[in-house]
């Protein structure tokens, strides 16, 4: 199992894509694109573990929501501006064709795959989740992507906290 250690998320509006950098244990980079089709079948499932993270807030509607939204501020909050993984030219780049979730006790585990044997995993655990999760809201708004896949809860923290450029 190849894990990332850390990432660095970004638009990339040449490719039209989300950009993820990754830093495996031994110090080599990664660099895996993300197409919007992609995304937005992922995102359900982020959103989802969110919610069930929660309890069943979801039934409770406006509490529910504000409870969310408030969590969501907190995490875009507690993010610290990170220097960026900067991949040198020769570093192995692939297209991400398919996305394997698993739930951990803590969050999620997303294993990306290509179309090869490429493989690296990403856990998401505790506000990292959420933190992602604001990060690729702003992409999603960044690209001029559909925001009709986007809670409340999650536009509404983002209008709520000042706005700083933080690379995860």
């Amino acid at each position: 199992m190849s894990l990332l250690q850390s990432i660095t998320t970004e638009y990339d509006d040449v490719e039209d894509r989300i950009k993820l950098v990754g830093k495996f244990r031994n110090g080599d980079l990664i660099v895996m694109w993300i197409t919007q089709r992609l995304f937005s079948r992922l995102l359900p499932v982020l959103l989802d573990r969110l919610q069930a993270a929660t309890g069943n807030l979801q039934q409770v509607g406006q509490v529910g929501s504000v409870v969310q939204e408030f969590a969501q501020q907190a995490a875009r909050a507690q993010m610290k501006p990170q220097p960026p993984l900067k991949p040198e030219s020769g570093a192995q780049a692939w297209l991400v064709k398919s996305i394997d979730v698993a739930a951990t006790p803590n969050g999620l585990r997303l294993t990306f795959k290509s179309g090869d044997s490429g493989r690296a995993v990403l856990k998401l655990e505790g506000q990292f989740l959420r933190q992602w999760l604001n990060i690729l809201y702003d992409i999603n708004r960044k690209a001029g992507w559909p925001l009709s896949q986007w809670p409340d809860w999650v536009r509404e923290s983002a209008r709520a906290v000042p706005k700083r450029v933080v690379k995860h």
